[in-house]
């Protein structure tokens, strides 16, 4: 990984504390960051270039996508990988993203669309107990311990809606323990 003259960030997307300081600091001056993505062992790098609004979006919830993944389908390497194509599908309606009402909730839709299909027969409990929405709602708030604002944020959703919809999971996980 190296910055050139240009202030564009140049490595592998796994230098996610470089990408994150680049993104931030072309940011704040309005540049592109690019990034080298290897084709492989016979095959030439290439650059891409991508808003430095989506690097800061991306690097912003890299860790609590990834351990959000990481949770759910219980194999560190499995919820990376999955992380980085839900990123990649972002990447390609990055405009419409930021057209839409809300970019965050768009990201986390897609995050969690692959990550229930990487999921399939190794989801915790929580997931076979409550609907999707509900479980991921939990599992922010109690497994990974995110404060309410910083949990909406992430789901792209007003703090009001999370609390309401996390005080619904919670009734619905007290009364499947009080018949189970």
């Amino acid at each position: 990984m190296r910055t050139n003259s240009t202030d564009h960030w140049v490595g592998r997307p796994a230098e996610t504390a470089a990408v994150r300081q680049a993104a931030l600091a072309g940011c704040r001056m309005g540049q592109s960051v690019a990034v080298t993505v290897p084709l492989g062992r016979e095959q030439p790098e290439i650059e891409i270039g991508m808003p430095t609004a989506f690097a800061a979006f991306c690097a912003s919830r890299l860790d609590v996508y990834t351990r959000y993944a990481s949770l759910r389908l219980r194999d560190k390497g499995l919820a990376r990988r999955t992380v980085q194509v839900a990123l990649g599908d972002l990447a390609m309606v990055w405009a419409e993203a930021l057209e839409s009402s809300s970019p965050p909730a768009l990201a986390w839709r897609l995050l969690t669309s692959r990550t229930g299909r990487a999921a399939v027969g190794c989801d915790p409990v929580l997931y076979r107990v409550l609907p999707t929405e509900q479980a991921d709602v939990m599992l922010l708030r109690y497994c990974l311990g995110l404060p309410t604002a910083q949990a909406a944020d992430v789901m792209g959703w007003s703090a009001a809606r999370f609390a309401r919809v996390l005080s619904d999971s919670v009734r619905t996980v007290s009364a499947d323990k009080a018949l189970g």
